[in-house]
């Protein structure tokens, strides 16, 4: 949700479902689902009013489809609140039933009453086994006049019983927050996180001030859940859970509960968050400064340019606090923040500089070109390489020769930015890079990597001449790059890199080779599968290509190999697959031997030719 209409409509939303208004915020919801169909935001909201209205089937729906697809913790959540039993009711049959009112004894039955009562009693039994199965037969019977006792319960003596009891509540759907209350001092830590998942929930202003406590817990997932209980309090409007959310961000015991306030502070997107951030953002003294910058950052509101800008360019805040202030400044893509970054350029810590340099490439402002190629001879190589990326994304072409000469002093990143800028005079500079004995080796394999953006034909001499570099990173990065290109040409020439002086080469070549597809390949991979003396995983890897190219003539070389009790078991295996996979029944007996040698690929490679690995029939020749 990226415009600002956008995001009015949900604040209206978030509003009207605050007020307890969900089926006129249901029809917002929907509205900005249309043109955002897959934002978790808006998903987990319609979900949250669909609860709210009793729609609990398609509630349950949505949360598993935000649990499947993007793992959404407050998906997961919601869901462990929502009893499958309850999937065909509406919400006033539900909460009817489940409703304080429920807590008088009703006459179902005497046999029930009777039952409910035995099981009340022997909860006060001296023997904890008979506790825990009074409290799970609660559970079962489903009588709302357990839920007093139960709730007791929670803070029984026994870990058993207390999870027992927190069980049997959840199952008779208690919607009173009262005992989710007690239960948050209870000694169980299971306890505790259940009671505090369900306040976030229930959405009940009573569970702020308790919540806020519970963020002191001593176990962390009960502290990650009363901030996410917090943030959905804070969705329908609760300033002090937006100000404890603030304060986890400043203090929180752990980094997981800090990332969740941050995660939550930006889903509550608007000014109630913005301001508590910005102060946050200011203090000097706090270790939250670098937090509340980065959360402002994915806000995405431009109120937040000129208080980062503020940190940025004030050299008493502290390295770390400046730095995410650049960051944030990068992502928030306001070009106000363009001089102020050009300024850092000149910083006197290279991490600064750096982060300027990265901050600048974000913003997309061709003013930012002229200072960049400056920072291009920056003494730091990490600034320039950074500065070399940022030139790149900008994409100017006026950074081609100061690009070249940066690639010439051995700036790596310069080849790709070189690559993205293309033309005549980027292509004589990468490729003359290659031939020069004075560039670095680290250059040479960045332009042998980046040769195919070019969409030049005349990369390819260059990248061939590149597989007798005498560095072997460079001849691997080559072989790598002809297997992308797909030209055939390069088929001789990978065969012969077959037989490089290094493994690492001579892998890359097969792999190539495969992808390739040409059959020319055939013999000479067969000729590495059957060299006993080749390393294993060169072999495994001309395995794998002769696979790919899928001609019979490896069968017979496959087979002996499969058969050689010597071979590494990897080898062995590899064999085992290619020969299901090439579909030539020569190869049943051997894999039948195989299989009862324990090969790993034996089984799968018979099904694959029509013999079941458990009948041990084969087909008819």
């Amino acid at each position: 949700m990226n415009t600002h209409e956008s995001k009015a409509l949900y604040k209206e939303a978030a509003r009207l479902a605050a007020e307890g208004r969900c089926s006129e915020a249901l029809p917002l919801v929907d509205q900005l689902l249309e043109k955002y169909p897959s934002e978790p935001q808006l998903l987990y909201a319609r979900a949250m009013c669909l609860t709210r209205l009793g729609q609990i089937a398609e509630s349950w729906a949505l949360c598993e489809r935000l649990k499947r697809e993007f793992n959404h913790p407050r998906a997961v959540e919601l869901m462990a609140q929502l009893e499958t039993e309850t999937a065909s009711r509406s919400k006033e049959a539900d909460l009817a039933e489940r409703s304080a009112s429920a807590r008088q004894a009703r006459s179902k039955s005497p046999v029930t009453i009777l039952e409910v009562m035995r099981c009340v009693k022997r909860l006060q039994s001296k023997d904890s086994d008979e506790r825990l199965a009074a409290a799970e037969a609660l559970g079962r019977l489903g009588d709302a006049r357990a839920i007093d006792p139960l709730t007791e319960a929670l803070g029984d003596a026994n870990r058993n019983v207390r999870k027992a009891a927190a069980a049997a509540l959840e199952r008779l759907g208690v919607f009173e927050v009262e005992p989710h209350l007690r239960a948050l001092q209870a000694k169980s830590a299971e306890v505790r996180l259940k009671a505090a998942r369900a306040l976030g929930q229930l959405g009940d202003p009573r569970a702020v001030q308790p919540l806020i406590q519970t963020l002191g817990d001593p176990d962390t997932p009960v502290r990650r859940a009363a901030v996410s209980a917090l943030e959905s309090l804070g969705q329908l409007g609760e300033r002090r859970a937006i100000e404890a959310l603030i304060r986890v961000l400043r203090e929180a015991m752990d980094p997981v509960s800090a990332k969740n306030a941050e995660t939550a502070l930006m889903e509550l997107d608007d000014e109630r968050s913005f301001y508590p951030l910005v102060k946050t953002l200011r203090d000097k003294s706090s270790d939250a400064s670098r937090n509340a910058a980065t959360t402002l950052g994915d806000l995405g509101d431009p109120r937040a340019v000129d208080p980062l800008i503020e940190v940025l360019s004030n050299s008493r805040y502290s390295m770390s606090h400046r730095e995410a202030a650049a960051e944030a400044l990068g992502k928030l893509g306001d070009t106000r923040a363009v001089e102020p970054l050009v300024r850092t350029l000149n910083d006197r810590d290279l991490h600064m500089r750096k982060a300027a340099a990265e901050a600048l490439g974000k913003l997309g402002d061709n003013s930012a070109v002229p200072p960049l190629i400056k920072a291009l001879a920056d003494r730091d190589l990490h600034v320039c390489e950074t500065a070399a990326e940022a030139l790149e994304k900008l994409g100017d072409p006026r950074a081609v020769g100061p690009l070249t000469k940066a690639l010439e002093d051995g700036n790596a990143a310069a080849a790709a930015a070189l690559a993205k800028l293309g033309g005549e005079e980027a292509f004589r500079s990468l490729t003359s890079a290659l031939v020069n004995e004075e560039v670095t080796v680290g250059v040479r394999k960045a332009v042998v990597s980046v040769l195919e953006q070019l969409g030049d034909d005349r990369v390819f001499e260059p990248l061939i001449r590149a597989l007798d570099d005498r560095e072997l990173h460079v001849r691997q990065a080559a072989v790598m790059t002809l297997a992308r290109l797909g030209d055939d040409r390069a088929v001789e020439p990978l065969i012969v890199a077959l037989q490089d002086k290094d493994l690492h080469v001579c892998e890359a070549a097969a792999v190539a080779l495969g992808k390739l597809g040409d059959k020319r390949a055939v013999v000479p991979l067969i000729r590495v599968v059957e060299d006993e003396e080749a390393f294993f995983g060169l072999r495994e890897s001309a395995i794998a290509a002769l696979g790919q190219l899928g001609d019979r003539r490896a069968v017979e070389s496959l087979i002996r190999v499969l058969g050689d009790g010597s071979a590494y078991f990897g080898i062995r295996d590899a064999a085992a697959k290619v020969l299901g996979d090439l579909g030539d029944r020569r190869a049943v007996e051997p894999l039948l031997k195989a299989l009862k040698a324990e090969n790993n690929e034996a089984a799968a490679a018979l099904r694959r030719l029509g013999v079941d690995p458990i009948t041990l029939q084969a087909p008819a020749r």
